[in-house]
C-alpha cells in the first residue's frame, strides 16, 4: 500500500494558536448566506475526540444544538456566548462538515470540513473483484477518520455515501460511476492512502449480435447482462439517442436516431468506460452519374442517377447555393433526379445530402464560361420595388466599373433569376433624367417563365445619358446576377453574342420544345445570323426546327427539306442566315425550337 502524508504543519500550529487565541482556525465562513446567526471559524481541526473544539461567531446564543458528521447530534456546550462556543467532540464523529441548528429552526453548516489526529491504519480491503452494488469492507484502526475514498477514474464519495463507518470497520456499496484502478482513501485534510490491490469492477456484458440491418427510427434491443451500467449510447457521427433498460439490466432497447450512419453504435458507462454494443447497417444513398456535366447555366436541367435518391434531403451546389427536399423530381424506384442549376454555380461537385452524416459527392461539372462578364451582384428588383442605376453623382463602384468597361456602342447582357412565387416578370433599362424613357433600341419587356439572360443595345445616345443623368434597370420578380459586354466589332468577322442559354434536351419523339423571349433577339439587325450550340445525343440523326412564335418555320428550315428540319453534323455548331422578314418575326414573337437527338445549349447572334 501506498500512505503519503501532506504537508499542513505550519497551517495545524495556525490552527491551534487561533483555537487558544480565540481567533480564526482553519475555516472562515463569512461569506455564507444571510442569517441572523453567523459561523466565522472552528478549531482546532484535526481535533481529537473527547476534547473541546472552539466555534468563533455571532449570536451563537441561539444555537440549539451542534451536529457532528454524521448526524450526531451535542445540545450540551462546555460554554457558549454570543460570539463563542465551546464543545466537546463526541466519539462518534466522523471527518465532514459541521452544522449549527438555531432555536429558530435555522442551521448553519460550515465550509470547511472536520478531521482529526488519530492516525488511520487499514489492514485489509476485501472483496477487490466487485460487481456494481455489490458492499465492500475495509478493515484496521480509526476508520472513522476517512472521510473519502476516491476511485482510478476521480469519482469520489464521502462519509455520507458510507453505510457502515467505525473505529475498526468500514463499509460502502460499489457506484455505478466506479472504475477499475486504484482506489484511494483520505481523511480530507493531510493523509491518503492507495491500497495495494487495485479494485477491479465487472464491466457489463454484451450477447454478441453481428451486423444489424435496420432503418432510421427503428428500436433495436441488445441481450446482456448488467446494461443497466449504461449512461449514453452513440451512433456513428457522434449522434446520442433514446434508450430504455429493462429491470434486471439485460436487455437495452434504443431507437435509431435520424441523423447516424452505418458502423459500430458504443455505450459509455456510467464509469466513463466505452463498450460496444453492435454493428448497424443503415439504408444509405448511393450516386452513379450526373448529366449534363460542362456548359451549364443557372436553370441548366441537371438528370442525377443512383440509389435511394428519394432519401436525398438537400443538394449542395460548387458556389454555395443549395436546394432543399421538395425544389426538384425523383423517380419513384430512388434512381433519377432531375433539378435545375441555381444561379451562382461554378465548376465542382454536388453534394448530395442524406442526413450530416450520410452524403455523397457527384463528379465534378463545369459551367458555360462568359468571357465578357464585368458586373455580378445580386439586385432583387421585387415588386418594382430594386433598381441597379448607372450615374456618375453615385460615384461608387457600379458606377466605375460600367463606365470603365462601356467606351462605345454595343450590347450588354444581364443574367438575372426569376421569383418562382410569381407568373410574370419584367425588364426595363431607362434614363435617370425622367425614369421612365426607355434605352433608343431597348425597351419595357414581358420576360418568359424559364428566361435568364435579357439583352440591352447600347447605342451612341444612351452612352451620352450614361455620361449625363445617368441610366437605372428596373422591373419586377427578377434578381439581377451579371452583366457582360460585346462591344460592337471593327472587325470583318465580329464575335458571337450569346443571347440564350440553357439545356434543351430533345429526344427522338419530336414532343419537346424550347420558347425563347423576343427579348431576346432585340440586338438582332439585317444581315445578323443567328450561332446555336448542340450536342448530339448520339440516339440518331441530330436535327432542330427553328420556328417563330406562331410555329412557323424560319426561312432557313423551310429551305432544308419538305420538314423544314435542319440536319446538324458532329462539330457542336451550327451557323444560320437570317433574312429580314426572320428578324422582324422574332423580334415580335420570340422563338420556338423543336428537334430530336440533340441538346442545344447557347443561341448567340452573330
Amino acid at each position: 500500500m501506498k500512505t503519503r502524508y501532506i504537508l499542513r504543519s505550519m497551517v495545524a500550529g495556525v490552527v491551534a494558536l487561533g483555537a487558544m487565541l480565540g481567533f480564526n482556525s482553519c475555516s472562515d465562513d463569512d461569506d455564507i448566506p444571510f442569517h441572523t446567526s453567523k459561523l466565522h471559524s472552528f478549531g482546532p481541526s484535526p481535533a481529537e475526540r473527547g476534547t473541546d473544539i472552539t466555534i468563533l461567531g455571532e449570536g451563537l446564543d441561539g444555537v440549539k444544538e451542534v451536529v457532528f458528521p454524521v448526524d450526531v447530534h451535542v445540545s450540551s456546550f462546555t460554554s457558549r456566548s454570543s460570539d463563542k462556543i465551546l464543545v466537546t467532540v463526541p466519539q462518534e464523529a466522523v471527518p465532514g462538515q459541521i452544522k449549527l441548528v438555531m432555536s429558530n429552526g435555522e442551521i448553519i453548516t460550515s465550509r470547511s470540513m472536520i478531521s482529526f489526529v488519530e492516525e488511520i491504519e487499514i489492514e485489509s480491503v476485501a472483496p477487490t473483484t466487485v460487481n456494481v452494488g455489490d458492499i465492500v469492507t475495509v478493515k484496521g484502526e480509526y476508520l472513522y477518520n476517512i472521510a473519502s475514498i476516491t476511485f482510478d477514474n476521480g469519482h469520489e464519495i464521502s462519509t455520507e455515501s458510507f453505510t457502515v463507518q467505525t473505529r475498526n470497520e468500514l463499509s460502502f456499496r460499489v457506484p455505478a460511476e466506479a472504475a477499475s484502478g486504484a482506489i484511494t482513501f483520505s481523511n480530507g485534510y493531510d493523509w491518503e492512502e492507495t491500497w495495494e490491490t487495485p479494485l477491479t469492477v465487472t464491466a457489463p456484458v454484451v450477447n454478441p449480435a453481428g451486423q444489424t440491418a435496420c432503418d432510421f427510427g427503428d428500436v433495436i434491443t441488445v441481450a446482456g447482462s448488467d446494461l443497466d451500467q449504461i449512461e449514453t449510447i452513440v451512433f456513428p457521427g457522434r449522434a446520442e439517442a433514446y434508450f430504455t433498460v429493462n429491470a434486471d439490466g439485460t436487455q437495452v432497447s434504443v431507437t435509431v436516431p435520424l441523423d447516424t450512419r452505418s458502423g459500430a453504435v458504443t455505450a459509455t458507462l456510467k464509469n466513463g468506460a466505452v463498450i460496444e454494443l453492435l454493428d448497424i447497417v443503415l439504408p444509405e444513398i448511393a450516386y452513379t452519374s450526373v448529366t449534363p456535366s460542362t456548359n451549364i447555366t443557372a436553370g441548366t436541367k441537371l438528370t442525377i442517377t443512383g440509389s435511394l435518391l428519394d432519401r436525398v434531403k438537400e443538394i449542395r451546389f460548387p458556389g454555395g447555393a443549395s436546394l432543399t427536399y421538395g425544389k426538384w423530381e425523383v423517380s419513384e424506384d430512388g434512381t433519377k433526379i432531375k433539378v435545375a442549376a441555381p444561379s451562382g454555380l461554378v465548376d465542382g461537385k454536388l453534394t448530395l445530402v442524406q442526413n450530416e452524416n450520410i452524403m455523397a459527392e457527384t463528379d465534378a461539372i463545369s459551367t458555360l464560361k462568359m468571357g465578357n462578364v464585368f458586373w455580378t451582384g445580386n439586385i432583387d428588383f421585387g415588386n418594382w420595388a430594386g433598381f441597379l442605376q448607372v450615374a456618375e453623382e453615385c460615384a461608387d463602384d457600379v458606377w466605375q466599373v460600367f463606365s470603365s468597361t462601356i467606351k462605345g456602342t454595343g450590347t450588354l447582357t444581364f443574367h438575372f433569376t426569376e421569383d418562382e412565387s410569381s407568373t410574370w416578370w419584367q425588364f426595363s433599362p431607362v434614363y435617370r433624367s425622367d425614369w421612365e424613357t426607355t434605352f433608343e433600341k431597348s425597351g419595357f419587356t414581358d420576360l418568359a417563365a424559364g428566361a435568364n439572360t435579357i439583352q440591352v443595345r447600347v447605342t451612341e445616345q444612351d452612352l451620352e445619358m450614361m455620361h449625363g443623368a445617368g441610366w437605372a434597370f428596373k422591373g419586377c420578380f427578377i434578381t439581377l446576377t451579371a452583366a457582360e459586354w460585346e462591344p460592337d466589332s471593327t472587325g470583318d468577322d465580329p464575335a458571337p453574342v450569346t443571347v440564350w442559354s440553357g439545356n434543351l434536351e430533345f429526344d427522338g419523339s419530336w414532343g419537346n420544345k424550347g420558347e425563347i423571349a423576343a427579348s431576346a433577339f432585340s440586338a438582332l439587325k439585317s444581315g445578323d445570323s443567328l450561332v446555336f450550340t448542340y450536342a448530339p445525343t448520339g440516339t440518331g440523326d441530330a436535327q432542330i426546327k427553328p420556328m417563330d412564335g406562331s410555329w412557323n418555320p424560319l426561312s432557313e428550315a423551310l429551305a432544308a427539306n419538305e420538314w423544314a428540319c435542319i440536319g446538324l453534323d458532329d462539330s457542336g455548331s451550327y451557323t444560320m442566315p437570317l433574312t429580314d422578314g426572320d428578324i422582324d418575326v422574332l423580334q415580335s414573337s420570340g422563338m420556338i425550337l423543336s428537334g430530336q437527338h440533340v441538346t442545344v445549349t447557347s443561341i448567340a447572334i452573330k
